[in-house]
């Protein structure tokens, strides 16, 4: 994993996700020195606190809207109307420029989270065996970008 998506890396967990200082470097395999120097030059901790709602907040309530626009035209059993697409283009710009921050690092995170614990939930045997891959898949990932 090169340091810029290292770096990337930590600072969506910190900001984002609320994890612990221990927590973050195990995940990105950085020393705790390393991550208190970024925190501090990057001023996170000042805009942690600023931060009311998330921007990943502010996603999740857009994306909320997109599936319920989605959600009437299927209970209505009929496709999508123009008006429609066009407020469902507009939320995904949104949710697109919200924060810069949010790359499709953090998006692929965010999603096999999601994934994870719908496993827990379901197959806990399953869960258990796919975490490492999980993991290795983003530390490569990580080194194509």
């Amino acid at each position: 994993m090169g340091t810029n998506y290292k770096k990337e890396l930590a600072e969506y967990f910190y900001r984002e996700q609320g994890l612990s200082v221990e927590e973050i470097c195990k995940r990105v395999k950085i020393s705790r020195g390393t991550l208190y120097r970024w925190i501090k030059e990057g001023n996170w901790q000042k805009t942690k606190l600023s931060r009311e709602l998330s921007a990943m907040q502010l996603a999740d309530e857009l994306r909320w809207h997109i599936h319920e626009i989605q959600k009437k035209a299927r209970q209505e059993n009929r496709p999508l109307n123009a008006t429609e697409i066009d407020s469902i283009s507009k939320l995904l710009a949104t949710i697109e420029k919200l924060n810069p921050k949010i790359t499709w690092a953090a998006n692929i995170i965010e999603g096999l989270e999601k994934f994870h614990s719908f496993l827990k939930s379901r197959y806990p045997e399953l869960a258990r065996e796919i975490i490492d891959p999980m993991m290795q898949f983003i530390s490569e990932v990580g080194d194509v970008k």
